[in-house]
């Protein structure tokens, strides 16, 4: 049966500040993509570095690790992509859909469409970036 590691408190190492720790603390909580936090950590670590020479979180002699880098970068430019993209389809969308309401409640018409609008805009933004 696996044990749990043993709960130990954390110690400041020889150079950071008490803001850096701080700082830190707080990132681990916030939400973002693994290379986003690495860079943001590293920033905090060693704010003088330009911004150019933050080195990848991976072991770049590794091939697997090389591969879950791009996974990652890939993963962060789509999510990026639909951030921008997917709310102005699904606007233009529900749009087209309340023009073609003639009756009923536009609302509840609405609503019982949102889940297939949202889905259908997903699969063709993906679709679309895949094309990119």
């Amino acid at each position: 049966m696996a044990q749990a590691c043993e709960v130990q408190a954390f110690s400041v190492p020889d150079g950071l500040t008490k803001d850096q720790e701080r700082l830190l603390k707080k990132k681990r909580k916030q939400a973002g993509s693994q290379v986003d936090r690495w860079k943001e950590m590293y920033r905090i670590l060693f704010p003088d570095d330009d911004e150019n020479d933050i080195p990848e979180p991976y072991d770049e002699d590794d091939p697997r690790m090389t591969w879950e880098a791009h996974r990652a970068q890939e993963f962060d430019q789509y999510e990026r992509y639909l951030r921008r993209e997917l709310p102005r389809l699904v606007r233009q969308r529900l749009e087209v859909a309340a023009s073609d309401i003639s009756s009923g409640p536009l609302e509840t018409e609405l609503r019982n469409r949102l889940v297939d609008i949202v889905r259908d805009s997903q699969s063709h933004l993906f679709q679309l970036y895949r094309e990119l």
